[in-house]
């Protein structure tokens, strides 16, 4: 008998947290705002863990509807439709101090901001949009995916402030669009010191928060970091883009880092792009207050056109008192200085800067294996920062140093064209931010299945052919083998054909 019971019973220890987990699931519900609840701050109060706050498409402003509070629940506010559609506006104005969202009870990655327009914010001190953790009750670590933060302002951080000084903080900051923010001081209009404020889309204090595939342009800092001020933390910043970013004190001292500054942080930086920002040090990059990096956690970015208006200042990067900065697989071009100058590189009398692997127009004295010849981006004028076939920067990187994609998100791969000449594993990683690939080829597998008056390559214009293997207004069935990668994607072939194509890395092409 006792075996029976024992067998018996057990299927109820399997069943029981199934069913669990099944409830679970069941629970999590849709808060809809405004159908069935008037603001997103009422949605929040009623929601429990695992609940998404669903916002329809429109504009927002008001109580309920600014200075949100999360709670510390692991809930996420999204938009129904998009950020082109749902927009936040606080409304926030000098003396009348409004942002959109605070976190500072300890939320976690599944507190998630996704999907919407934050503007107008402007509090007194800092995080125009969004707080994450304070000095009085702790810190936070949320998820912001996905937004557009665009027009606030505050002192310090005018997107985004993270505050690690009373706990953790590890945000998640992923996929936004941070523009035309802009740091100021509150104290009093037009006053000489109304300039004073740092980081005009992100300020961290202690934080390791990943940055990662966010753009950041025509942001503005009235003293330091047009874009992104960490201080004394590990932050990763990763695949991000920044354009036009600017720090500019306006002559009340010297702004430091058009897009970041760094000071005493433990970082990675890699696979990021840096083009038009501008500062009075480091157009792109300022490092100072003993922020060493270790080797190699500067890696593969792109940093072209960058100025600083003073001369000899650095027109890409800028080291100052006691840093050691470690640069590899990087690309320096057309950065200037006040004077006009190529000053892709400056550090000062107690800070260095070690570049390997690396092009450095005009050369860099202290490193190993840097090249000065011209990188040869597809279209450098237009931003294209992809590397042609011919660029001296295919194969010639430290693949230890390397992260595993590009900028775009592609792998790292041996192109065939070129012997590799790179060291560590791969060793056919290539510098800057892009990843050669090649053009993108297909195969036909069966060409009867093609019509023999189908449609030609002409019939796209400005788009450009493979050098060597077709002309312009050539009929596909005239081709014996490759077909441009037009036809594999559905821009120039009927639907019918895509089944007979392959699409594979071009070999030399």
């Amino acid at each position: 008998m006792n075996k029976v019971a024992i067998g018996m019973a057990m299927p109820c220890v399997i069943v029981i947290p199934i069913l669990l987990i099944c409830q679970s699931e069941l629970d999590a519900a849709e808060l809809q705002v405004p159908l069935r609840y008037p603001t997103i701050q009422s949605a929040i109060d009623d929601a429990v863990g695992g609940d998404t706050v669903l916002i329809a498409p429109g504009v927002y402003k008001g109580d309920g509807n600014r200075d949100i509070e999360f709670r510390g629940k692991a809930i996420t506010v999204k938009s129904e439709a998009g950020p082109e559609v749902t927009v936040l506006d606080a409304e926030g104005a000098f003396g009348d101090w409004h942002r959109h969202f605070n976190f500072r009870e300890n939320e976690t990655a599944e507190s998630v901001v996704e999907g919407l327009t934050l503007v107008g914010g402007w509090p007194q001190g800092s995080g125009g949009a969004i707080k994450i953790g304070d000095a009085v009750s702790g810190g936070a670590s949320p998820t912001i995916r996905g937004n557009i933060l665009r027009g606030n302002k505050t002192q310090r951080g005018a997107g985004i402030h993270i505050d690690a000084t009373r706990g953790n903080a590890q945000p998640l900051i992923e996929h936004n669009i941070f523009e035309d923010n802009e740091t100021r001081g509150y104290t009093v209009e037009n006053d000489p010191f109304d300039g004073c404020g740092s980081a005009g889309a992100i300020f961290g204090y202690k934080c390791a928060a990943v940055i990662r595939k966010n753009v950041f342009r025509h942001n503005r800092s009235r003293s330091h970091a047009g874009a992104i001020d960490m201080w004394l933390g590990a932050p990763v910043i990763e695949g991000n883009w920044f354009e036009n970013n600017n720090s500019d004190p306006e002559g009340h001292g010297m702004g430091m880092g058009g897009a970041i500054l760094l000071q005493g942080c433990f970082s990675t930086l890699h696979s990021n792009v840096f083009c038009g920002n501008q500062a009075d040090q480091g157009g792109a990059i300022a490092f100072r207050n003993l922020a060493s990096l270790n080797t190699g956690t500067i890696a593969n970015n792109t940093l072209v056109s960058n100025l600083v208006r003073q001369s000899r200042a650095g027109g890409a990067i800028y080291a100052q008192s006691m840093t050691d900065v470690n640069v590899a697989n990087c690309i320096f071009w057309n950065n200037h200085d006040g004077s006009g100058a190529g000053s892709e590189i400056l550090e000062s009398t107690l800070g260095s800067v070690l570049v390997s692997y690396s092009i450095v127009e005009g050369g860099w004295q202290a490193g190993t294996n840097v090249q000065s010849d011209d990188p040869q981006f597809v279209n450098g004028g237009s931003n294209n920062f992809n590397l042609r076939r011919a660029s001296p920067a295919i194969d010639v990187g430290h693949g230890t140093y390397a992260p595993a994609q590009d900028f775009a998100g592609k792998p790292r791969v041996d192109a065939r064209h070129v012997a590799s000449s790179g060291v560590g594993s791969p060793a056919y990683t290539d510098i800057g931010a892009y990843e050669w690939h090649g053009a993108l080829l297909a195969t036909v597998q069966s060409w009867s299945e093609l019509s023999t008056n189908g449609s030609e390559f002409s019939d796209v214009p400005d788009k450009p052919m493979p050098i060597g293997r077709l002309a312009a207004g050539c009929s596909l069935a005239s081709n014996t083998g490759l077909v441009w990668w037009l036809v594999s994607h559905g821009l120039l072939a009927p639907a019918a054909w895509r089944s007979a194509l392959r699409k594979e890395q071009a070999r030399g092409s």
